[in-house]
């Protein structure tokens, strides 16, 4: 529903203000925590041509060992977009997958060619858990073409800490397509040389998608990746320091593997096939499936996931979907079975409903029992720009220690769209 909202913003200037609480329990542990929701979205002009950009998102913990539980500062800056684009502030790096960067960045089309960009970035790297700032500094050129059936782009990259060089390397990328029948995409994420002097792919991906008609969509991908790309910067993840420091409380270095980071490489395949009809009422039909490969024989799986249903029911204000799961993994195989629905209870959509059940069922756990999941989530859109957003969720897992370990969870949040 927010970004059915945000699709029918109309104008440039936006500004999303999001307060809210989340809840969870585990009886298992007879523990539950309750944070606070804190969000910032701006998309304001300035002057012309001239923007300001924010978005921070928190999540606070009063009663918790780390107050800010997590913070996610992902832009506060201004860009200033006028025959070149001029970035300054945190931003995402462009063409830069999920890099942020402090500092500045500049695009440029040269001898006024609209589809090529250069360019180049300087500035500091924040954490890539936390987004907090870094005394990382780097720089590197950035290279992109764009048109209507091809785009490709390059950057490349330098970071130094205060040790030395933290990483060198690059994001290569590309994506043609013949639209809207054909499309191929593929990323290369490729670390040259890091603080151990090791090199290697981080992260690759290729993927084809094609959709013969309305009714039918194909898609099947194959991606490689390993933790080489924050093998330097693993340890500033906030939940592996804490569970280290709690390891070390407890004198259990000897006891608990504490492998941060797995440097080998992982491959996975996944294809899936969509069936939907564009009648008013719609039969509905998929499937998808994924494979993991590694070297580790505990570490491969597969899953398989079909699924039915129909669409376009009350006046094309309901959705059902029936689907189930396979899983093999560790030497044993899961099986989920589960029906869902969404539904707009208004005219205009201002009313959403989306709930869904599910059995869980794993044949060689000790209890033999099947385990369940459940929730539900409603939102409502005023005119006025407020929405409401509220959702709860429930799992019961069989267990012969305490019969069965149930787990609650549930959120509240509020936010206000502005608009000139």
């Amino acid at each position: 529903m927010i970004a059915w909202f945000a699709a029918i913003a109309l104008g440039s200037d936006l500004s999303v203000t999001t307060v809210g609480v989340q809840a969870m329990r585990a009886d298992a542990l007879d523990a539950q925590d309750t944070d606070l929701l804190l969000g910032q979205r701006v998309r304001w002009g300035l002057a012309d041509h001239l923007q300001a950009l924010v978005d921070v998102r928190l999540t606070l913990d009063p009663d918790g060992a780390t107050t800010w539980e997590q913070s996610r500062v992902r832009t506060l800056g201004v860009r200033y977009d006028h025959g070149a684009l001029l970035l300054v502030g945190r931003h995402a790096l462009q063409h830069g997958g999920p890099r942020l960067l402090d500092g500045a960045q500049l695009l440029v089309h040269p001898a006024s060619i609209e589809a090529l960009e250069v360019g180049a970035w300087v500035g500091l790297a924040p954490d890539p858990f936390t987004t907090r700032p870094l005394i990382r500094p780097g720089l590197g050129p950035v290279v992109a073409w764009s048109s209507s059936s091809v785009s490709a782009s390059a950057l490349g990259e330098v970071l130094w800490r205060p040790s030395g060089i933290d990483r060198v390397g690059g994001l290569f990328t590309t994506r043609v397509s013949w639209a809207p029948t054909l499309s191929l995409s593929g990323r290369v994420d490729w670390v040259a040389a890091d603080a151990q002097g090791r090199s290697g792919l981080a992260d690759g991906a290729a993927a084809v998608r094609i959709t013969p008609s309305d009714a039918v969509r194909l898609e099947a991908a194959y991606s490689a990746f390993s933790t080489l790309l924050y093998q330097t910067s693993a340890v500033l993840d906030p939940a592996v320091q804490r569970f280290q420091q709690r390891v070390a409380d407890l004198d259990l270095q000897n006891i608990v593997l504490q492998d941060s980071v797995d440097p080998s490489l992982q491959q996975v395949v996944s294809g899936a096939i969509r069936v939907r009809p564009t009648s008013a009422i719609a039969p509905l039909a998929g499937a998808t499936a994924r494979g993991r490969s590694h070297a580790d024989p505990e570490e491969r799986s597969l899953r398989v996931g079909p699924y039915v249903g129909v669409a376009g029911l009350a006046g094309g204000r309901l959705e059902l979907v029936a689907d189930g799961s396979w899983l093999w993994a560790e030497g044993r195989a899961q099986i989920d079975l589960g029906l869902g629905g969404i539904a707009e209870l208004t005219q205009d959509g201002g009313l959403l409903v989306d709930a869904s059940v599910r059995s869980m069922l794993d044949p060689l756990a000790d209890s033999g029992r099947p385990g369940w999941y459940a929730d539900g989530f409603v939102d409502v859109v005023a005119a006025s720009g407020t929405v409401i957003s509220a959702g709860g969720s429930a799992t019961s897992v069989p267990s012969n220690i305490v019969g069965a370990d149930v787990g609650i969870g549930a959120f509240l949040r509020l936010q206000q769209w502005i608009r000139p």
